[in-house]
């Protein structure tokens, strides 16, 4: 039944006619079991065995609309490539894959899962760039290709999969959802009361199992909290450490700067375009929220470009524009962002002719200035360079390269983060260039990273600052009842 129904669900991906409402089978139960499992619930499609009935009525037409919605695609109720592409993305991949047989029968009844966070933004189209290479992990062998771990519930979840054992980040405020792979028979279990473990998607669906982290209110900290994965002697076949979170909520003012290029081709609603990027990014994963305290316009035309001196390379009679700005930072912000319009020099040109935005971080009082090159005319959404130049305000540094001996001549050159000695990754927020346009000028697409301790730096730097928590924020994979 199932090898049937991926097949048709395979068929459909690759727009060999969608599967459309009116249609019977074990591919639109597969469907519909993928929808149940990422927290939308289906009571009038669902047994009371927990299976699904296989038929795309009005109930899935709807939740399949729903689905389009919540991630920005076109919302025609079919489940053709684009969804049910991006149903298996948000699955880990396990959607299109053959499930393993269940020597054990059925999966014990599990609780039904409630309707996702309405709130949740859908992803944005950003890349980054690097200098590195991207090292290469070996394989562990095991006898069925796979030995059980924990992995990502979601891109940009607060998950560090480089961590020994992995780290899922669960804010105080919601909950969080992570996988195991290869551990259908596993009993998972939380070794701190103050974490709650549910399974929240049958193994029946794909290999992978959906567990569901919250933690207890008011037993926040960065601590590691540990779950377990036993078999059924008892033997710990996988680990998850887990922190509970609490929020910051940065308010950040906004300044739009003119100067004698012109004044910054940003708008309010570019300004709201960079804060939802940056918070899918920093929310998702640090449980940081920026909101715009104020949005104001420097009218003042300075007699020169708005630019930023480094203090190594400035010369005494030198006037640095950036203390310029600096008088016009808001004292009642926890950051200060200016948006100026600005040419590249031809150092800049050399080293990077298509530089999208460009962002430095002054100060133990975060003021932050972001500028745009003038040859581009337009303004292209700057979330991620906020988000990485917030992760500066936050004490958060750029990987160094190291290089790494290799089995045969040579080396490999790899980032490390300069404060754990911890190897980030190409697609971490922290790279020195993070963003990257195609020929046509538009941004690439991408879903950026952060490590256990860059988490926990800015958690403690934000503590520092006395940046605030919102009593109303709440940050959820899937929203509670009650």
């Amino acid at each position: 039944m199932y090898s049937q129904g991926i097949i048709r669900l395979r068929n459909a991906a690759c727009n060999s006619s969608p599967i459309t409402r009116g249609e019977r089978g074990a591919g639109v139960a597969l469907l519909q079991g993928a929808y149940v499992a990422l927290g939308h619930a289906m009571p009038g499609s669902t047994g009371a065995d927990g299976a699904q009935d296989g038929i795309f009525g009005k109930e899935t037409d709807a939740v399949t609309r729903h689905f389009q919605s919540r991630h920005g695609l076109a919302v025609d109720g079919d489940a053709g490539k684009e969804t049910i592409g991006r149903l298996n993305s948000e699955l880990g991949g396990a959607l299109l894959d053959d499930p393993a047989p269940r020597p054990n029968g059925p999966h014990p009844k599990v609780p039904t899962p409630v309707n996702p966070d309405p709130q949740r933004p859908a992803p944005k189209r950003v890349v980054p760039v690097h200098p590195f290479p991207t090292p290469t992990r070996p394989k562990t062998p095991t006898t069925d290709g796979h030995r059980p771990r924990f992995v990502a519930g979601r891109a940009l979840n607060g998950f560090d999969g480089r961590s020994e054992p992995p780290w899922q980040m669960v804010p105080a405020n919601g909950n969080r959802i992570v996988q195991l792979l290869g551990g259908q028979d596993l009993t998972v279990t939380s070794l701190d009361p103050a974490v709650t473990v549910t399974e929240i998607r049958p193994r029946a669906i794909t290999k992978s199992r959906l567990f569901l982290l919250s933690g207890q209110p008011g037993l926040v900290g960065l601590k590691d909290r540990r779950i377990v994965a036993r078999d059924g002697s008892g033997q710990v076949k996988a680990q998850l450490l887990v922190d509970i979170v609490r929020d910051f909520s940065v308010k950040v003012t906004f300044h739009l700067v003119q100067d004698e290029h012109g004044g910054s081709v940003r708008s309010a609603a570019d300004v709201a375009a960079s804060l939802e990027t940056a918070n899918r990014i920093l929310f998702g994963h640090a449980n940081i929220h920026l909101h715009a305290h104020d949005i104001s316009h420097v009218d003042h035309i300075f007699g020169k470009a708005v630019n930023y001196i480094e203090a190594r390379e400035k010369k005494e009679d030198d006037a640095d524009e950036w203390d310029y700005l600096d008088t016009y930072r808001d004292p009642t912000a926890d950051i200060n962002v200016f948006f100026v319009n600005n040419i590249l020099t031809y150092k800049e040109e050399a080293q990077n002719k298509k530089l999208v935005a460009y962002g430095v971080t002054s100060g133990t009082s975060p003021t932050i200035l972001i500028r745009d090159p003038t040859k581009y005319r337009r303004a292209f959404a700057a979330g991620e360079v906020l988000a990485h130049e917030v992760g500066h305000a936050l004490g958060l540094d750029h990987p160094e390269a190291i290089n790494l001996p290799t089995l045969g001549p040579g080396f490999m050159v790899v980032p490390i983060d300069p404060h754990f000695g911890q190897i980030v990754g190409s697609k971490n927020l922290m790279m020195p260039t993070i963003s990257e346009v195609d020929a046509h000028n538009n941004v690439i697409k991408t879903d950026f990273t952060l490590i256990r301790g860059q988490v926990r730096k800015m958690h403690q730097k934000a503590t520092l600052l006395g940046i605030a928590s919102a009593p109303a924020l709440t940050n959820t994979n899937v929203a509670l009842p009650g």
